[in-house]
């Protein structure tokens, strides 16, 4: 399987031209904190975290459906917000998140790599620097 540098990503990352203004960068823990550290740095916004769980530590299928495991501690209500995961294939989990999250003004979707509003890549699967 072939990996992806830190350089590789963070070009990428750099080239990005949001179309939006948020107001909050909510990462997917665990898979989309890193980039979602490194979209709040790269916009200056501030990071909260929705812990959903699907996958366990070998990437197996652990739920039939993401499963918040965590209580959402942070006020998005009104707010414009960008969530952040590592991967996104089937957007299963940022549909999922996204119910969690209602009453945001608006949520647009981020990932390095599949399906989403804004992405770094869309190409098999690939390993992250930081795996």
């Amino acid at each position: 399987m072939e990996r992806k540098s830190w350089k590789q990503i963070k070009n990428r990352l750099d080239s990005v031209i949001f179309q939006e203004e948020f107001d909050l960068i909510v990462a997917i823990a665990r898979g989309g904190v890193i980039p979602g550290f490194l979209v709040s740095k790269k916009i200056k916004k501030k990071l909260e975290l929705v812990w959903l769980r699907f996958r366990d530590d070998e990437n197996k299928i652990t739920f039939k459906h993401p499963k918040l495991i965590k209580k959402l501690e942070f006020n998005f209500s009104g707010k414009n917000i960008l969530l952040v995961d590592d991967i996104s294939r089937t957007g299963t989990t940022f549909k999922v998140a996204s119910k969690y999250l209602k009453g945001a003004k608006s949520i647009k979707t981020f990932a390095i790599n599949g399906g989403a509003d804004y992405c770094l890549y869309d190409e098999e699967c690939f390993k992250f620097p930081w795996n």
